[in-house]
This record gives structure tokens, C-alpha cells and sequence, in this order.
């Protein structure tokens, strides 16, 4: 693992002698604007042992909303691929990742030849079938769908953002599960990237400051919400829902950059697998199956039980539905031909799912939702959406999915 700070929060306050502030002197300064009527002038003009009692006397009294004024922004190379799901699932950050989406991940030697194996037989299999689709398509849709065979440990790179305040919890967080008792198969898998980078982090300074401060740490004793307790609760549905359903690894990296929505994971006691569509096309099933069990990895093919909750749409004070909502903004982005595969099939059939649920709570609104999003729509067909894409889908269904990153 490598860990590169690439970036910072500049502070641009007018400091008199042009003192420099340090991270943790900048978010202490910026608390002074509760206790005063001319907060720059506070800032500004402060003498430096009034802000250091200030970052003191927070820190201690556990006031850490100011040390979210400062930002850090990553780049990490070599992780895994659990370890960004990990992050990804903590609501709070920016990121941009080599998903294997576009680009092969890194892979061990067994898993290469795999991925290859299929790679091939996918590509071809476009060829035959449509050999005037352009060479770029051809091989995304073979990359798009030979890249389940990974194990979740595979090699990956992202660029991450977070506070001050949030890359101290991450690493609290980190140790703590580190130091459980048991872990789970993914939890296994995650521990030498939390190990190595917990040591990495303490090894990085701003200004000759660490970023890591001992008294920085949750208050609230909470710690990584990627996995539940895996018990299947009842499913309800309103202007709040919550269902269950099973997706890959694959579609949960997805489906979890929706910040609005809550997923929990559990993991099924016997392993199955995700098969998309071009596999069951060629009639591969069986092969599929048996190459994936052949690597004895924890393949992103495998599927887990999906708990997923957060606010179905917006509903605006004179009745009307606006067009906030988490559910309905996720359909906004995953129901496209050119989104990916699975996830856009999860989120139409759990969008119908929800609004026949709907009906008991609230009839009128369910069939406005239907009509307006149910069914097999894509969201060029949404009342409200207008497609801005630079090569717009047909006004149909494609034969196989041409993924293309809209995000």
C-alpha cells in the first residue's frame, strides 16, 4: 500500500505577522466564531496561545465539529478492494476508484488466467454477434463482466477526501477492528490493509504536525457499518423503506456511493454467485460456476444479503413530490442501459418492489410512483429526467450491456 497526500485546505485568513496556522490551529480558529460578533477579526488578530487553549479545550470537551473546516485528500495505491468498500460505505468523503470497470484490476497469477479465459470468451461473443460495434464497446462489455472473478482482495487505487476530524475516527475505527476477537471471512480479508495503513497514517505530518491526534476519536463509540448482524428483518414501506435483497460485491461497491441510502451486509452461509446475463446467453452456467469455485478466493461474484434503507422521495409542503428522495435519485443514475448490469437490475426490481409496497401506506402516491418510474423504465422515460448523456441510448433494450460510467 502507498498513501500520497495530494491535497490540503488552504487557509487564506489575513493572519497579522502572516503567521502560518497549522491543521488543528485553523479548525480551532474557525471556532471562534461562536463566541464572537466579528469572527475574522477574532481569527485574524488572536494571539496564538488563545487559539492553542481553544484546540485544547475542544479537543477534551469533545467539540469536534471544527475540525471538519480542514480537508485531506489521498491517494491510495495498491489497496484491496474490501478496503474501499469499507470507506465508501462511511457516507462522509469524495472519491474517485479504479473499479475494474474500465481498467483491469491488479490480480494474482490463478485469477489473471481466469479473468482471461472469460475475457476472451466474451469478447468473441460480441464479435460474432455484433462485429460493427466499435472495438472500445466490445472490449468494455468483456472487461465489465469477466471482472467478478476477482477475489474482493484484489489491488485497486482511489483518490479519497476527508476531514480533519473523519480521518481520525477512520483510523480509531481501524484499530478497533483490528483488535476484535473474531472476525468474519471479510473482515479477514480487510486486516493487513487497515494494519499497514493505520501505520502509515501515523507517519503523516502537516506543517510538522501530526494529522493523528490522540484526544480526536469518537465519541459516539461507533465503528465501521459495512456489516450487520445478518438477520433478515421484515421489510416496510413509506416515504421511508427498507428491503432486503442479495447483490454481488460488484453492485454493493455501487450501489453504496448513494450516500442518501443505508446498506448493511450480511453473508449467506452457503456461497452463491452473481451470473450475468452474457454468461446465461452463451449457456456457460455450469463453467462459470466451476471456475470461480476453482480459485478458492472470495470472488466479487459472491453475493451477500443486502439490507437497504433511507427516504423514498420528497415530499413538498403543498403535497407535491419533489425531486429529492433517495431511492428515486439512485434511479435517476442506475436505471440505464449504459449503467451496470446488475445494479441497474437490482434497483428497478427493488423500485417496484417499494411501490406496491407503497399502496397500504398511501395508494395515491404509489400509483403516481408507477406511473411515473415503475415497470421496466429507463430514466429517459422519467417524467422529470432529461438525458444529457454525450452518445444517449436507443429507445430500446440493448442485447447486452455497454457499460459506460455516467458518474
Amino acid at each position: 500500500m502507498k498513501i500520497s497526500l495530494i491535497g490540503i485546505t488552504e487557509s487564506i485568513l489575513p493572519n497579522e505577522g502572516n503567521v502560518v496556522d497549522t491543521p488543528y490551529e485553523f479548525c480551532a480558529k474557525t471556532m471562534a466564531t461562536c463566541v464572537s460578533n466579528d469572527p475574522i477579526k477574532q481569527m485574524t488578530t488572536e494571539l496564538p496561545e488563545a487559539t492553542q487553549k481553544r484546540l485544547e479545550r475542544t479537543l477534551k470537551e469533545r467539540h469536534h465539529s471544527g475540525y471538519d473546516m480542514f480537508n485531506l485528500v489521498f491517494e491510495f495505491d495498491d489497496i484491496s478492494k474490501i478496503f474501499c468498500m469499507y470507506l465508501n460505505n462511511l457516507h462522509t468523503y469524495a472519491t474517485e476508484e479504479t473499479s475494474g470497470r474500465h481498467k483491469e484490476l491488479t490480480l494474482t497469477p490463478k485469477e489473471k488466467a481466469v479473468f482471461d479465459y472469460f475475457y476472451d470468451k466474451f469478447y468473441n461473443h460480441v464479435e460474432l454477434k455484433n462485429p460493427n460495434m466499435p472495438t472500445r464497446q466490445k472490449k468494455q462489455i468483456a472487461l465489465e463482466n469477466a471482472r467478478y472473478i476477482a477475489g474482493v482482495d484484489a489491488k485497486t487505487n482511489i483518490t479519497h477526501s476527508v476531514s480533519l476530524r473523519q480521518i481520525n475516527y477512520i483510523y480509531n475505527w481501524a484499530q478497533d477492528l483490528i483488535n476484535k476477537p473474531e472476525h468474519n471471512m471479510y473482515e479477514k480479508l480487510v486486516l493487513p490493509d487497515m494494519k499497514e495503513f493505520c501505520k502509515k497514517l501515523e507517519d503523516i505530518t502537516i506543517l510538522g504536525e501530526p494529522i493523528l491526534n490522540p484526544l480526536l476519536t469518537d465519541p459516539y463509540k461507533r465503528e465501521f457499518n459495512l456489516f450487520g448482524d445478518n438477520k433478515i428483518r421484515p421489510e416496510h414501506f413509506g416515504t421511508t423503506y427498507e428491503v432486503n435483497y442479495k447483490a454481488s460485491a460488484v453492485a454493493v461497491a455501487q450501489l453504496q456511493r448513494h450516500r442518501p441510502t443505508y446498506l448493511k451486509l450480511g453473508i449467506p452461509e452457503e456461497a452463491e454467485y452473481y451470473t450475468p446475463q452474457i454468461v446465461t446467453e452463451m449457456g456457460i452456467q455450469d463453467e462459470w460456476h466451476e471456475k470461480i469455485k476453482s480459485l478458492n478466493n472470495v470472488p466479487q461474484a459472491r453475493l451477500f444479503n443486502v439490507n437497504e434503507s433511507g427516504q423514498l422521495l420528497d415530499i413538498q409542503q403543498n403535497g407535491t413530490t419533489g425531486a429529492g428522495g433517495a431511492y428515486i435519485m439512485k434511479m435517476k443514475e442506475r436505471c440505464c442501459d449504459y449503467a451496470q448490469e446488475e445494479t441497474r437490475i437490482i434497483t428497478k426490481e427493488v423500485a417496484n418492489k417499494i411501490f406496491e409496497g407503497l399502496k397500504e401506506y398511501d395508494a395515491e402516491l404509489a400509483n403516481e410512483l408507477i406511473n411515473r418510474y415503475g415497470g421496466d423504465k429507463n430514466r429517459r422515460d422519467f417524467p422529470d429526467y432529461k438525458c444529457i448523456c454525450s452518445h444517449p441510448c436507443k429507445p430500446h433494450r440493448v442485447d447486452i450491456n455497454i457499460e459506460q460510467s455516467r458518474n
